[in-house]
């Protein structure tokens, strides 16, 4: 009989287990963060709007990551991140990821040097990101979100565009091609 959890996602799994179950888990969770590691690394290939480098200006690296549309894409953009980083994002469904993956909280605190929200900002998201330690402004449009990222970042930096919720208004090829064209307009 399946027991229910209040621990939603791939963590939450565990507790519905045994524990030959849990390690086989534990092993499959390893290997799927050794597979991000190595696609990482070997970079993206040509898929555009996922990790997509976009251009690097006056030592700032910008990234395109549009398809990013729940929190595992986020938690798998965040958590390959090797620099610092400001995050342009629409997310906020800190409540469940807070409690839930610690790992992500991690990488906010270790990466993000700020985070510009596009659209309107709750006070539950700057609430959680204050917590963290990082600091949040919002912005109306993309144009916005990327001059206020780009003055904000410092050299070596990243600016990466990963809204972490499903495309609503626009398709993720359109916030893809907004986001390179305001990164073009800079």
């Amino acid at each position: 009989m399946k027991k229910n959890t209040s621990i939603k996602g791939e963590y939450g799994i565990g507790f519905e287990m045994g524990g030959t179950e849990i390690r086989d888990l534990q092993s499959l969770l390893n290997s799927r963060r050794m597979q991000m590691a190595q696609v990482s690394a070997n970079g993206f290939g040509s898929v555009e709007h996922k990790m997509e480098q976009v251009k690097t200006y006056r030592g700032v690296e910008f990234v395109n990551d549009a398809a990013s549309c729940n929190a595992n894409s986020v938690y798998a953009a965040l958590s390959n991140l090797n620099k610092k980083t400001v995050w342009i994002t629409s997310f906020e469904q800190w409540g469940e990821v807070g409690a839930q993956i610690a790992d992500l909280m991690q990488s906010i605190s270790k990466n993000i040097s700020y985070v510009v929200f596009l659209g309107n900002e709750n006070s539950p998201s700057r609430s959680f990101l204050e917590g963290l330690g990082v600091s949040s402004e919002p912005a109306s449009d993309m144009e916005s979100a990327v001059r206020m990222a780009f003055y904000l970042a410092g050299s070596n930096h990243a600016v990466l565009y990963c809204p972490g919720v499903p495309a609503a208004e626009q398709s993720i090829e359109e916030r893809g091609h907004a986001f390179k064209s305001a990164v073009a307009q800079l």
